[in-house]
């Protein structure tokens, strides 16, 4: 049995767009940064159909309107770290439950998932980068439903 992979995960929400109560979803622009050590030999350059890489999604990502990934290779004395970088402008399928219209509060999530399965890869919160929503956010509600 091979070692379970770590597999630590920042996520920043830039932006949060409009946010359709009828059908359960949220436009957003997201940054999610993935980070693990790597014992295989790089040399500065990442190559995911090359080398080991936890094949990332969002599971709640209804439609991708634009996304951008990059790599880069941290090296340290004792470890190699690779940092997947991955920008994503999409609408998010979100489950709402209005209970107190119009002033309701919701939880938003974007659900970053592995294709491999939990014995081989575990996702973590980073606990060196918190997740967070942007201080620049601009919220733009937009009222389309009649109630």
């Amino acid at each position: 049995m091979s070692e379970q992979k770590i597999v630590k995960i920042f996520v920043l929400i830039r932006k949060i767009g409009q946010i359709d109560t009828l059908n359960e979803r949220f436009q957003a622009e997201i940054s999610i940064e993935a980070t693990w050590s790597s014992k295989e030999d790089i040399n500065c350059e990442y190559d995911p159909s090359l080398h080991w890489n936890p094949k990332l999604y969002i599971e709640n990502l209804l439609s991708n309107i634009e996304e951008k990934v990059k790599y880069y290779v941290k090296q340290s004395m004792d470890e190699t770290l690779v940092i997947e970088k991955r920008y994503v402008k999409g609408i998010f399928w979100e489950r709402l439950e209005i209970q107190n219209f119009p002033l309701d509060i919701q939880q938003l999530s974007v659900s970053v998932v592995s294709k491999f399965d939990n014995s081989s890869v575990k996702l973590m919160i980073n606990p060196e980068k918190p997740s967070y929503l942007h201080s620049n956010a601009k919220f733009v509600f937009v009222d389309q439903q009649k109630w």
